[in-house]
């Protein structure tokens, strides 16, 4: 395998403060998560659709990107443009908040949800595997970049609640946009690594599923979150 970074960056292992764009990008983005989907259900209730309804709606998010977060990462490891595909994918789900925000029937709700979903797939995925590519043989440190993310979610929590209550629901929406945009901002300095691979990404796949200790660890994860969204999603009507 050989790694190689865009010639305009410099090496993260080559500065002191190697990991601030990558924390500060955690930051944004889970500030950004805070500001938007502990809300969005009840932005759902609000628009009058029912419990059933607000079901599909969630369940739209998981099965979309279960697809596509595989379709993105085939075409970053074919074309390299990783970073390009990261500021598409976060443009795309800035786009696609704001027009969430203003649709207000189940119909249209759909596609924009899937859109919205379709787009967010890659994001963390390209961002993770540069940042344990440049932790390099200090990956055990990834934990306390990854807590900067853990940081913005509890302090936007707190703020957007207020600004939610006093403005409105819709004001979640226009929160995510802004905080998004900040992470649009890092990621065009944020050195993106270029992984060459040296099988298909059809061949990789193969063996992935073929793979009986990864497909038991996959049905884990499916398990438990099947438990947790169910708790998470309809959690906050309940509160």
């Amino acid at each position: 395998m050989i790694e190689t970074q865009d010639d305009t960056e410099s090496s993260l292992s080559s500065t002191p403060n190697k990991m601030l764009l990558p924390k500060t990008f955690y930051f944004f983005y889970y500030a950004a998560g805070a500001s938007l989907f502990p809300f969005l259900v009840l932005y759902y209730r609000e628009l009058g659709l029912s419990g059933q309804e607000i079901g599909w709606l969630i369940a739209i998010k998981p099965f979309t990107s279960l697809f596509s977060a595989s379709l993105w990462g085939g075409i970053a490891d074919a074309t390299q443009r990783h970073r390009q595909l990261l500021l598409l994918a976060i443009l795309g789900v800035i786009l696609s908040a704001l027009v969430l925000s203003i649709t207000t029937t189940l119909t249209a709700l759909i596609p924009i949800v899937a859109t919205f979903a379709f787009f967010m797939a890659p994001i963390m995925p390209l961002v993770d595997n540069s940042v344990l590519e440049a932790l390099g043989k200090n990956r055990s440190r990834y934990g306390r970049v990854r807590l900067w993310g853990a940081l913005g979610w509890g302090i936007t929590a707190l703020i957007l609640g207020q600004l939610t209550e006093t403005f409105g629901l819709s004001f979640s929406f226009y929160g995510y946009a802004l905080l998004m945009l900040g992470c649009f901002i890092i990621a065009t300095r944020l050195p993106i690594t270029h992984v060459h691979i040296g099988q298909t990404f059809s061949h990789g796949l193969k063996q992935l599923l073929f793979n009986k200790q990864w497909l038991l660890f996959l049905t884990t994860l499916l398990i438990s979150g099947i438990g947790l969204s169910t708790a998470h999603s309809f959690l906050f009507l309940y509160m």
